[in-house]
């Protein structure tokens, strides 16, 4: 045996931005004040956090999605609005990006059913292009590059930008309610566990795209977005 059986754990669409123990620490006392559940206790653990209920049944959690659902996250209750500021900027994302656009480029991959995987895995590859003029082909197009990002398995190595405001205004983009839109540099984890509650809230049937911008101090803005349960993009855009 290698010895690594047991040590791989799934990393969800925030771990970039939530490494460090400080990060682990704000996300576990956010869960255990947002949590439907009275008497819960929420640890930070070398693999993401140890979610410790009041019967004394003990859950370890690798990401924050799994932590809001495991934890019963209250999707109903609006997060601080101006969280403590760190002074911390934020950790940079060094994965190599992916660019949806919407218009053909030189050396772009054109979408085709089935071929998503296919598209971000090659190293030579940095733009998938689609055809923007028809609302119904771009949201069909979301929802199926959601389904590949959610099952990506080489998500340690890349990522997807967010679609660019020339798709965005062809499909209808839905907003989270009661989420604040300026939070301090120490409150993108509890921003981030926040809309992970809101994501596993959703019913399965869910395919609406959403996105939320927030300003992140005088650093920034925090752009998530998402399709249905599953967060396509997230990025902090630096002044």
């Amino acid at each position: 045996m290698c010895g690594a059986c047991g040590n791989y754990l799934p990393r969800d669409w925030s771990w970039p931005w939530l490494a460090g123990s400080r990060s682990a620490t704000l996300i576990a006392r956010a869960a255990e004040r947002l949590s439907r559940v009275r008497g819960i206790r929420v640890l930070p653990a070398p693999n993401g956090w140890q979610v410790v209920m009041p019967t004394g049944s003990t859950h370890l959690v690798p990401s924050v999605t799994v932590l809001a659902r495991v934890a019963q996250v209250d999707a109903t209750t609006a997060p601080d609005g101006h969280l403590s500021d760190s002074g911390e900027t934020p950790i940079l994302d060094r994965r190599r990006t992916i660019r949806v656009s919407a218009a053909p480029s030189v050396g772009s991959t054109p979408v085709a059913s089935g071929c998503w995987s296919d598209a971000l895995m090659n190293p030579g590859t940095t733009v998938v292009t689609i055809d923007g003029s028809d609302p119904t082909r771009v949201d069909h197009v979301l929802i199926e590059l959601a389904k590949s990002v959610s099952q990506a398995p080489h998500r340690d190595h890349i990522r997807i930008l967010p679609i660019p405001a020339e798709l965005t205004r062809r499909v209808a983009a839905r907003h989270w309610v009661d989420l604040p839109d300026h939070i301090g540099t120490g409150g993108l984890p509890i921003l981030c566990l926040s809309v992970a509650a809101r994501l596993v809230a959703l019913p399965e049937t869910d395919t609406n795209f959403r996105e939320v911008l927030v300003r992140l101090g005088e650093l920034g803005t925090v752009c998530i977005q998402s399709v249905g349960a599953t967060v396509i993009a997230m990025e902090v855009r630096l002044n």
